[in-house]
């Protein structure tokens, strides 16, 4: 079955407010086995609205709406819905004395605008919001069933589980295709589809690429009505970019150094200079981090280089910060600095000035190392593209795969 999505407010369009429900219902929707057409936004117009459900009908059996719910004059949607129906709106009374207890409840005297947001379309049924004032409903035309809720992510959420999630598994969703996904770092979207030509050729397999600049990483999602056909493919796609592979399953590149970092009892200290502190700051958002991150430096300056993890000016001067020499002797230092069992090292030029023809901007040394003895130290020599915050997001991932190489190459070095 085919759904579609309309977000309803005139501060989606002018970039002042960001659309995080339609990520949020398409990922359980699909959960479900509905197909996701569209996403469709539109001002705080109730003839634009309208016109949107028309569209949206048009090419989907089931349509949620969000926003425009509230009690202000522009909140038109229950207006716009009603239209859209061929009906007039009503007053709920049981809405509107809920609406009454929600204020009683926290000793505040009800408005007049609020008694607008228990107006609903003739015929539609009320879905009860307890975590908000703003009732949502459903309704159906012509075989189209919609649902209408708040813009409030919080509400949105609430409401999913209490009523729609049931409403429409009974409304006969079909089995959700099977689905196994990973994370690559180090290869763009061009040259990772080239390389899974041939997984993409298998009968019935459907590949999903999504660029996510924020963890500097490219999520690769393969589908398949089946489970053993979804695996395999999975598994033939991990073999032809091996080495690209940061995380698999839903987990996020800094999850997973944490998870591997877990397995293997080991620990870790992060030595930064042009990422400033961003593999620190990615890492201690996962939970159960503090088992595993010793500390994070951020080493910005030559001195603090030297301050804190004892390299050797002299180095500095003769290779400069920026050199294979000098992300070694971080990666040593660091590991010592924190009394870790692995250390990370990474120093570059960001940009957007700095650059020199030997050093152009995007150029970033990265190196991890798992023992005193200088031999036991992996780097990595990049050239990240991009704006200043695109370098560091980069390198920063970088910085976070080179653990996981490390770790894995640390192992199979232990007797």
């Amino acid at each position: 079955m085919n759904a579609a999505i309309v977000t309803v407010g005139s501060e989606l369009l002018r970039g002042d407010g960001l659309d995080t429900n339609s990520q949020w219902l398409s990922r359980r929707l699909e959960g479900l086995g509905y197909a996701v057409r569209l996403h469709l936004s539109c001002l705080d117009d109730e003839a634009d609205i309208a016109a949107m459900l028309e569209v949206a009908a048009s090419h989907a059996e089931v349509v949620l709406v969000t926003g425009g719910l509230g009690p202000t004059q522009d909140d038109r949607t229950r207006a716009a819905v009603a239209r859209w129906l061929g009906v007039e709106v009503r007053l709920d009374e049981d809405e509107l004395a809920h609406i009454e207890a929600l204020f009683a409840r926290f000793g505040r005297a009800m408005s007049p605008s609020n008694r607008r947001q228990a107006e609903l379309p003739l015929g539609a049924s009320a879905l009860r919001n307890e975590v908000g004032t703003a009732p949502a409903f459903q309704a159906e035309r012509a075989g189209t069933r919609v649902f209408v809720l708040p813009g409030v992510p919080r509400e949105v959420y609430w409401l999913w589980d209490r009523h729609l999630r049931p409403a429409l598994l009974a409304g006969g969703a079909q089995r959700p295709r099977a689905e196994r996904s990973f994370r690559t770092v180090g290869i763009g979207e061009s040259r990772l589809a080239e390389a899974l030509e041939p997984v993409e050729a298998r009968a019935g397999i459907e590949v999903r690429y999504a660029a996510e600049e924020r963890e500097g990483t490219v999520r690769v999602t393969l589908l398949h009505d089946e489970q053993r056909e979804v695996h395999a493919a999975w598994l033939a796609a991990q073999e032809l970019i091996g080495r690209h592979i940061a995380a698999r399953g839903s987990d996020r590149l800094a999850e997973s150094v944490v998870a591997e970092l877990c397995a293997a009892g080991r620990t870790l200290t992060t030595s930064e200079s042009c990422t400033g502190g961003r593999v620190a700051s990615r890492l201690v958002e996962v939970p159960g981090a503090s088992v595993v991150f010793e500390r994070g430096l951020v080493t910005y300056s030559n001195e603090a280089k030297s301050d804190l993890l004892g390299i050797d000016p002299a180095l500095i001067a003769e290779h400069g910060a920026v050199s294979e020499e000098v992300a070694r002797a971080m990666a040593l230092g660091a590991r010592r600095a924190g009394r870790s069992d692995l250390g990370l090292g990474i120093t570059g030029i960001a940009g957007p000035g700095g650059g020199t023809p030997d050093k152009p901007v995007g150029t970033v040394h990265l190196a991890v190392a798992w023992s005193d003895d200088p031999a036991c130290v992996v780097h990595l020599h990049a050239r990240y593209p991009g704006t200043r915050t695109l370098v560091q997001t980069r390198a920063s991932a970088g910085g976070l795969k080179l653990v996981l190489d490390a770790l894995q190459r640390s192992q199979e070095e232990s007797p």
